[in-house]
């Protein structure tokens, strides 16, 4: 039998953001095991869940639930992947002396990769 498509989603998004299961769990204040019983199947994510990943994931909840095209992704965007994506988001949100900061530590990662 095929893994309907919202499992196989949840499982690629989080793997391409580069999350744990905990982390995962944790964004959404519930528990690791009741997350793990979503991701593997064994119990249907309510509505509020499916949201919240769509959210966390910045995909419609259409392409999470079925195969559509990440439409809500800008086409500049799509190329990254969900953890770039969301990189880019959380800086958006800085203030203008916390950007500056990012981007000299980048500058020196670049420069000394360690």
């Amino acid at each position: 039998m095929n893994e309907p498509v919202y499992l196989r989603n949840m499982k690629e998004l989080r793997s391409q953001s580069h999350f744990t299961q905990q982390e995962i769990s944790d964004q959404l204040h519930i528990r690791r095991s009741t997350y793990c019983n979503y991701e593997n199947g064994m119990r249907m994510p309510p509505l509020s869940i499916i949201i919240a990943l769509a959210e966390l994931y910045h995909v419609s909840v259409d392409y999470l639930v079925s195969s559509t095209e990440k439409e809500d992704v800008p086409a500049n965007y799509r190329h990254l992947h969900t953890s770039e994506r969301l990189f880019l988001d959380h800086i958006s949100e800085l203030t203008q002396a916390s950007k500056k900061e990012v981007w000299q530590f980048i500058y020196l990662k670049k420069r000394y990769p360690s």
